[in-house]
């Protein structure tokens, strides 16, 4: 009996796919876990939550602007890798930047700088940490409220039209 019509065509093709997109999802949660491990009080306070609340705002929107669905998709998956490696970046330079001791700065710089301008330069570090990792979260989170309006408005506005079309 042939049971050639169980097999597709590109059937090694959409495998491969799916692979890639789940190899890419589960390296985004592996990279997000290793992420609040690493940043200690830091990322469970704030880091598990701000990316949960990003991943649950953007199946949101998913769900609620069905016409946008897979740019949605991809956009929530690209705004949420983005995120996390710039927590991956900022640690590493926060890091290294910390084993350096004022002078050491000078001479990596080529100038003399102060005690006070070295310590200052890593507590700037420290605070865009905190400004860049709550305003990203925050700014997905708006954009796809943005998302819903532009979506409602769209409605609103093709009931109108269907209305004014049938008044004539």
């Amino acid at each position: 009996m042939d049971q050639g019509y169980l097999v597709h065509s590109h059937s090694k093709a959409k495998l491969y796919l799916v692979g890639k997109i789940l190899l890419t999802y589960v390296a985004l949660i592996v990279l997000w876990l290793w992420l609040v491990h690493m940043y200690a009080a830091f990322g469970q306070g704030w880091i598990k939550f701000a990316v949960g609340i990003m991943w649950i705002a953007g199946a949101v929107a998913v769900w609620g602007v069905p016409e946008d669905r897979e740019q949605t998709i991809k956009e929530t998956k690209w705004a949420v890798a983005g995120y996390l490696l710039f927590l991956l970046i900022y640690r590493v330079v926060i890091v290294k930047f910390s084993q350096f001791s004022p002078d050491e700065v000078g001479v990596a710089l080529g100038v003399n700088v102060p005690v006070s301008s070295a310590t200052s330069a890593l507590g700037f570090i420290q605070n865009m940490l905190m400004i860049i990792s709550i305003l990203t979260p925050v700014g997905f989170c708006i954009w796809v409220a943005q998302k819903f309006k532009v979506h409602q408005g769209g409605k609103k506005k093709d009931e109108a039209f269907v209305k004014y079309k049938n008044l004539r």
